[in-house]
């Protein structure tokens, strides 16, 4: 009875601030996300994300990644990539996205581990790279992603992409400071140097 008492004052409090204090705080609405699930309300807990994805916050990473989560925790694979395409598609609309290509990074990675699904998480950032300009959080993703798998790699078609976000060209309108080329430049070395020696342990040169 107790129990019972103490999770109505909370449902009640959280409904005020939801619906009173703080209803345009997107956090407030991911917190009840998060309450209703426990509580077992899962539409309650999908309605809220809902409405921080089209109302309150559209395009927020935040709620995207919880959302997904969310679903993979109630073993709905299949929905949490649903949830992740939805807002690709809808980042894939605007005219300037700035979270396209960390959205992408993060459903490539969900796609990797949880789904293991390795074309699928290739696809997400070469479609992701076809949309944006070049970034270092997506070529960072696509070195780790080829640097994890076996043989074939697609190391030239890499080294084509990072070229060209670290050399400076008329035709290259890449906006990246130079702490960021050197940083991915420094990324992709060690990556070519740790294939290079795992090429020569498993075919050494015979003299």
């Amino acid at each position: 009875m107790e129990a019972s008492g103490s999770m109505d004052l909370a449902n009640n409090a959280l409904a005020r601030a939801t619906q009173v204090f703080v209803k345009r705080q997107p956090e407030i609405h991911l917190f009840a996300a998060r309450f209703k699930e426990h509580s077992g309300d899962i539409p309650g807990a999908r309605a809220s994300f809902q409405l921080v994805h089209t109302e309150i916050s559209p395009g927020l990473l935040e709620a995207t990644i919880k959302h997904a989560n969310m679903e993979h925790r109630l073993g709905n694979l299949e929905d949490a990539c649903s949830v992740y395409e939805q807002a690709i598609a809808v980042e894939k609309g605007k005219e300037h996205t700035q979270t396209l290509p960390f959205l992408s990074v993060q459903y490539s990675r969900f796609l990797l581990l949880v789904c293991c699904n390795v074309e699928k998480a290739r696809e997400v950032l070469v479609l992701a790279l076809e949309n944006v300009q070049l970034s270092k959080p997506l070529l960072e993703a696509l070195i780790h992603l080829e640097s994890i798998q076996p043989p074939p790699k697609q190391i030239e078609y890499l080294d084509s992409l990072v070229e060209k976000f670290i050399v400076p060209s008329p035709d290259n309108s890449i906006v990246a400071s130079i702490a960021e080329r050197e940083e991915l430049s420094i990324i992709f070395l060690e990556v070519m140097i740790c294939l290079s020696k795992r090429i020569h342990r498993e075919h050494p040169i015979a003299f």
